[in-house]
């Protein structure tokens, strides 16, 4: 898993990252674990054409940002008639970077860094022939250009697109499949980092439950964007 985390590090800590660029890396680890495992028992159990990997350009007031979704199917999962609860995995933040205002990558890149190295993991896992029973759907966006907004000692993390954009495409791009909606079972988030003091996750965890459809969260503060 280290490797996933320190691979998926750098392809961010770039001017040049985007979407595309990690979509590549990932279909790259799929790719690789298949050739890998080809003529083992295990292999039989696994179909790459049923992953999928895409990138959702999305533009707002502020500049745009790469929204990356990764549906690694199950072996009794929604998306092969199953019954096995699904899992969402978000990357929330409001961007890998900051530039031209911070150089490199900011601290606020944890929630695509989570996101993206547990796909890679996932994806490794499933190319080899470990296929969960259910469907594992992430999604995270890349964005190396956010904007900030002004804080002392330090600005704070903006982001290109509002945090009700963020919802509604993230509502989209994984609560979606041919067309048709269907259930999340269960949501693992990074959560927001605090406004100006530290404070534990919410749930004391790690996670975050996401406002119901409709409504708005309860720290809509932009500081430090949602998906």
């Amino acid at each position: 898993m280290l490797k996933h985390v320190l691979d998926v590090l750098e392809l961010l800590d770039r001017p040049q990252t985007d979407g595309q660029l990690l979509a590549t890396h990932l279909r790259g680890v799929l790719d690789g674990a298949v050739r890998e495992a080809a003529g083992t028992p295990a292999a039989t159990a696994v179909r790459s054409d049923a992953v999928e990997i895409t990138v959702t350009r999305v533009e707002g007031a502020k500049g745009g940002t790469d929204f990356v979704k990764v549906v690694v199917p199950g072996a009794d999962g929604a998306r092969a008639g199953g019954d096995a609860p699904t899992l969402g995995v978000l990357g929330r933040l409001g961007g890998v970077g900051a530039r031209p205002e911070r150089t490199g990558l900011v601290s606020d890149a944890d929630g695509a860094v989570a996101a993206l190295a547990t796909a890679a993991k996932l994806l490794d896992m499933y190319g080899r022939g470990d296929v969960l029973r259910g469907d594992v759907i992430v999604s995270t966006h890349v964005c190396p250009d956010a904007p900030t907004r002004p804080h002392d000692p330090v600005p704070f993390m903006d982001s290109p697109v509002s945090i009700l954009d963020f919802y509604d495409c993230n509502r989209r791009r994984i609560g979606q499949y041919f067309g048709h909606r269907f259930t999340l079972d269960a949501v693992v988030s990074s959560t927001r980092a605090s406004r100006g003091s530290a404070q534990p996750p919410p749930n004391n965890r790690g996670s975050r439950a996401l406002p119901a459809e409709g409504q708005e969260d309860s720290d809509s503060t932009p500081r430090s964007a949602t998906i």
